[in-house]
């Protein structure tokens, strides 16, 4: 048996693939296809060996709750494999079954299709504990892990940080297509398959055929080479497959300051204007995080870098700043910067903004991610990457000093490299 299928979940529907290794070629349906569809194809292939889906298998078991401190400032109601690998938001795994309509619901039809596939396959779900032919993945971060990983621990609990240097662009911007393109058709080296164009034209018409390819990738991997396989999680709960090389994959990065125009070549963005004020010319505005019960530092990092997927996505921002912030952040083109501590953490880009005189409810069309409901500001991001560096200024008190004052939480005008 040499073939192995990647399945990517929406609500009541996928988008599949085949990989076939014995003749070296990719197989896709024409489109998505209904659950029962979906089984109906597969069952087309006879040397079907294994599956890999974008979804889990079930909400979560409170093993997170746990493992974690009483009072932990962490969101618990989310898995213990989405803890360890920082998803969180909206891609957090809840312990109540998601209702139909909700913009979550593509977890139900994971749920499901686990289990059809399980009844119809005679096959067991392998959910870390390297028995069964059913395994799950996150396409977002099966790439970022083939980028590297960094290691912590929080409370015992050890963390991976994937893609430590933050090279992976969003899955809907065309750079970030682009790179996963890059990095399927380097693995599809690693057997000896030529990637065809058909194929390419089928990666670059969606995103989602892209992501069910690293799928399965992953099934592939989980049959023939699991000793480079790790599934962080827990094996009742389940856990999230990863191939974590020894040596990284490198991927060509892009300048996240950059500018697209007509689809042609890439420019940088237009120097800035300098600012009413302020001899030197800032180049991004700083939002020092405060840390309290209902929004805390940890989770915020870990909700916008675990927001790939989303098209739309608001940040509550509820600073009382005596400066027009949408104005200014248009003037630096949408840069803002997270930080707390001495460091600068995530850096955004800000394309949209919405500010009231009253508290106002969350702006998009998806589920609001955050535990509050309304705030006097919300960001919308179109993208958010993880950074580390204390090589900047900001302005306090009329002079340009490196790093920050203490204790300070505000929005501050800042120089950063």
């Amino acid at each position: 048996m040499t073939q192995f299928a990647g399945i990517d979940v929406g609500q009541d529907h996928t988008y599949s693939c085949v990989l076939d290794i014995e003749s070296r070629t990719f197989h896709y349906p024409e489109q998505q296809l209904s659950l029962s569809a979906t089984i109906s194809w597969l069952q087309s292939f006879k040397k079907l060996k294994g599956a890999c889906i974008d979804g889990p298998p079930n909400p979560n078991t409170g093993a997170l709750a746990q493992r974690l401190p009483l009072q932990t400032i962490h969101n618990t109601d989310r898995r213990l494999t989405e803890f360890q690998i920082g998803i969180g938001g909206c891609y957090s795994t809840r312990a109540i079954p998601p209702q139909q309509g909700a913009s979550n619901y593509w977890m139900q039809s994971a749920f499901d299709l686990f289990h059809h596939i399980e009844a119809n396959f005679e096959w067991g779900i392998d959910k870390g504990g390297a028995n069964g032919q059913l395994i799950e993945t996150h396409p977002t971060y099966a790439f970022k892990a083939l980028l590297g990983c960094n290691r912590n621990e929080i409370d015992g609990i050890q963390r991976l940080r994937l893609d430590p240097q933050s090279t992976l662009r969003r899955k809907h911007s065309w750079e970030g297509r682009a790179q996963r393109i890059e990095l399927l058709t380097a693995l599809c080296g690693e057997i000896g398959l030529e990637v065809p164009d058909n194929i390419l034209q089928k990666w670059n018409q969606r995103i989602d055929w892209v992501d069910a390819a690293i799928c399965a990738f992953m099934s592939y991997w989980h049959h023939a080479i699991r000793q480079q396989l790790e599934s962080p999680g827990d094996p009742v709960e389940g856990a999230i497959y990863l191939r974590i090389p020894q040596k990284p994959h490198a991927v060509n990065a892009h300048d996240v300051g950059a500018i697209r125009v007509d689809r042609g070549p890439l420019r940088t963005a237009v120097p800035v204007l300098p600012l009413d004020g302020i001899p030197t010319p800032a180049n991004a505005i700083i939002l020092r995080l405060g840390d309290t019960a209902q929004l805390t530092q940890l989770d915020t990092i870990d909700t916008l870098l675990s927001s790939d997927d989303l098209e739309e996505f608001w940040f509550p921002c509820g600073s009382n700043a005596n400066f027009n912030l949408s104005k200014n952040l248009n003037l630096l083109g949408g840069r803002l910067y997270l930080s707390w501590g001495g460091n600068l953490r995530v850096r955004l880009r800000i394309s949209d903004f919405r500010k009231g005189d009253n508290p106002l409810p969350y702006p998009g069309d998806s589920k609001n991610p955050w535990p509050m409901t309304e705030c006097l500001s919300w960001l919308r991001i179109s993208e958010a990457t993880e950074i580390l560096t204390d090589q900047f200024r900001v302005k306090q008190s009329g002079v340009w000093t490196r790093g920050f004052g203490a204790g300070q939480t505000a929005l501050l005008w800042a120089v950063v490299p």
